[in-house]
């Protein structure tokens, strides 16, 4: 699969995923995509093969984590804090900081289904040539995603959860 020779027939349905919908507080629907496991563990293989150039590319704008997520990014924010001599415990107070650089995560939209496929594999056949056939096979046609008895169309943005996402 990671060569990207598998029969472009399947794409839509191993690149494609399983939707359910678990409810918010506020009474709407939050979509949650469950990907082919075959497909989300290759995708997961080749991530940890280009991590270090990922981060040597994205960071310190973005962190890209093989595992550990949450506690990876706050291991990253530590980092960048020692690399930039940012003392946490030269606050005046618990609530603030005396030194001249802060952090913010914020997350406007939902950059899932705003990426442009075809920009991405071009920047992925760039920047890491070593998974771009992969790449290639997961995100240059449209996928299928499923939801009950329905079949969405997924032609726009990365698969939520694809380590190649995010």
């Amino acid at each position: 699969m990671a060569s990207g020779k598998v029969p472009p027939d399947i794409q839509p349905y191993l690149a494609g995923a399983f939707l359910i919908g678990i409810g918010k507080k506020d009474g709407g629907i939050r979509p949650i995509a469950i990907g082919d496991i075959y497909r989300r563990l290759t995708s997961k293989c080749l991530s940890s093969l280009i991590l270090d150039e990922a981060n040597e590319y994205f960071l310190p704008f973005q962190c890209v984590c093989a595992q550990g997520g949450a506690e990876a990014v706050v291991h990253a924010w530590r980092s960048l804090m020692n690399e930039f001599d940012i003392d946490p415990s030269s606050a005046k107070s618990e609530k603030t900081f005396d030194c001249n650089s802060i952090g913010c995560k914020i997350d406007f939209v939902n950059a899932f289904n705003s990426v442009n496929r075809t920009i991405l594999l071009q920047e992925c056949a760039k920047k890491f040539p070593q998974i771009y056939k992969w790449a290639f096979f997961c995100y240059s046609q449209r996928s299928l995603l499923f939801f009950g008895n329905f079949s969405i169309s997924s032609e726009a943005g990365v698969q939520q959860g694809d380590p190649l996402g995010n």
